[in-house]
């Protein structure tokens, strides 16, 4: 003890709780603690090692009497006199840094005022910067999984003969291939390959899913068949991957007004019925963040958002955000008119429909493609004012009910959508 009379007790030896890590939400260095990487002391959540910062936190006996912070106050020790304590408040704060040294209590018995010292504000840690795939790892994967696409579920669907007038020949598949660069899984046979390639293009994001080759819809059950597989690329599970918007390269070296789906199916299947715009995805809730960051690359365009039928109310206030970001943005009503107007004819629920996420593929996949392929004379309006309203297709609403609209609702039926008959 050499010759310090009062010095710090000890800190309590305690041993390390690998299975309290999940009940911590934030390490004591600040960062979160979702990835489980602070492991806590047993019986001590507050003070543990975070292998994040490769840092001991330890922990002492008391709580402090300032910030009231338990187990971080270690109290000094008379070693002069069989190693008791001084008062309750002399000592030190591992978490606030109050400390009150026994010279200052030596030179009166009377305690300091308890005054509540201002917390340390600790500063939350620099996000990581955005990481990317290199492309290299999207061309090869195109190359060797190349004779794939006669075997690929949604490829299948969108080519499916059964469909009749509405399926898509073979040379308007490969022309929708080469636009969005769909890829194959060979992990995964029949899924089909999503590239996230922004503005730059940078690839931001891989994601594969999977799709019924006979009624284009994704597959649900027994699980979700999807995967944003990343970070398993980059063989780093901590890599920071942001969405950008799907097909967001196509935005380069044009200026076309965009149309912007939730889904990757949806803005891939209704680019060929939109030849004049740029047709892009969210990729659903979870993906693609609505931020001035990420919206910059559309500024100077028209912006129509096209909801699924479940999302209006939401993505009316996204329109709303946009605007404020000086976007000319609206939503498009089109889907729900239609979707009321048929509920009405036909004594469909329309809330079921909502349920089933019912989006603009559900209509326009009954259409004939081949007259939306007539490329119209450029338009001599500047691109930053708001198109004209835009017309409904044509025969979503069939004057009677003829065969396809019984094939609608024969599919509708068979997606689980409550048929009513009045």
């Amino acid at each position: 003890m050499g010759n310090f009379r009062y010095i710090l007790e000890p800190f309590e030896l305690t041993e390390l709780k690998s299975s309290q890590r999940t009940k911590v939400k934030l390490c004591p260095c600040g960062r979160d603690n979702k990835d489980g990487k602070f492991v806590p002391f047993d019986g001590c959540t507050a003070r543990g090692y975070c292998h994040s910062c490769d840092q001991t936190f330890p922990a002492a006996k008391h709580n402090c009497p300032a910030c009231g912070e338990s187990h971080v106050f270690s109290r000094y020790i008379d070693t002069d006199n069989a190693d008791l304590y001084l008062s309750d408040e002399v000592g030190k704060c591992l978490a606030c840094g109050y400390h009150y040294p026994p010279r200052d209590f030596t030179r009166t018995t009377a305690p300091p005022p308890r005054i509540r010292p201002t917390p340390r504000t600790q500063k939350a840690p620099p996000p990581p910067p955005v990481e990317v795939i290199p492309m290299q790892v999207l061309e090869q994967s195109l190359k060797q999984y190349s004779g794939l696409y006669d075997s690929n579920h949604f490829v299948q669907w969108l080519t499916d003969q059964s469909r009749g007038a509405c399926a898509f020949t073979d040379e308007i598949a490969c022309e929708l291939i080469e636009r969005y660069y769909l890829g194959n899984a060979g992990k995964y046979p029949g899924w089909v390959l999503f590239p996230y390639i922004d503005h730059k293009w940078r690839l931001r994001q891989l994601k594969l899913m999977d799709y019924d080759p006979t009624t284009g819809g994704r597959i649900k059950e027994p699980q979700s068949r999807v995967l944003a597989i990343g970070k398993k690329v980059l063989k780093n599970e901590q890599a920071n991957l942001q969405y950008c918007l799907f097909g967001e390269h196509l935005l380069s070296g044009n200026d076309k007004p965009v149309k912007i789906f939730e889904s990757e199916a949806t803005a891939i299947y209704c680019s060929v019925f939109y030849p004049g715009a740029v047709c892009l995805a969210t990729g659903g809730k979870n993906g693609f963040k609505f931020t001035a960051e990420n919206l910059h690359p559309l500024r100077g365009r028209t912006v129509t958002l096209y909801p699924d039928l479940d999302a209006y109310t939401e993505w009316e206030q996204k329109a709303a955000d946009l605007r404020a970001m000086g976007l000319c943005a609206t939503v498009s009503t089109l889907l729900m008119e239609q979707a009321t107007e048929y509920a009405r004819k036909y004594s469909i629920s329309v809330e079921v429909m909502a349920k089933g996420k019912f989006d603009l593929r559900d209509v326009l996949k009954f259409q004939d493609w081949r007259p939306y392929r007539t490329t119209p004379p450029a338009a001599t309006t500047p691109p930053e004012q708001p198109p004209a309203p835009e017309p409904p297709p044509a025969a979503i609403i069939p004057p009677e009910m003829d065969e396809d609209t019984k094939q609608a609702i024969s599919l509708l039926m068979d997606a689980g959508f409550e048929i009513i008959h009045g």
